[in-house]
């Protein structure tokens, strides 16, 4: 269940990003929609299957350290979040974009 709230969560980011009054312009590229898929199923597949790579780092006995679990946790998560919002924002908005046109797109 949270790997589906993570991919509606990640799949809203986007979209308010680029704007929810203009999803038919967001639709209109394809490079856009194929951005979309992968981040969502990217995302999802990560969450779903997080348990069985996850990397024990602790020995038994050992206390775990509150900075680690930012670090390691909440820091890239925030990252990520903030990158899902600000590339849509920033292409519906001509901000941070160059004029390379769709060659760059595709490049990524």
């Amino acid at each position: 269940m949270p790997a589906i709230i993570f991919g509606v969560v990640y799949a809203a980011l986007i979209l308010f990003g680029w704007g929810f009054d203009d999803v038919g312009g967001f639709s209109s590229h394809p490079a856009r929609l194929i951005l979309f898929g992968v981040t969502i199923t990217v995302n999802t597949l990560t969450m779903l299957f997080k348990d069985k790579f996850n990397v024990e780092f602790f020995k038994k006995g050992e206390n775990e350290d509150p900075k680690e679990k930012l670090v390691g946790v909440a820091l890239p998560t925030l990252i990520g979040f903030l990158i899902m919002f600000i590339a849509p924002y920033s292409d519906s908005h001509n901000f941070l974009t160059t004029r390379g046109g769709d060659i760059l797109r595709y490049l990524g």
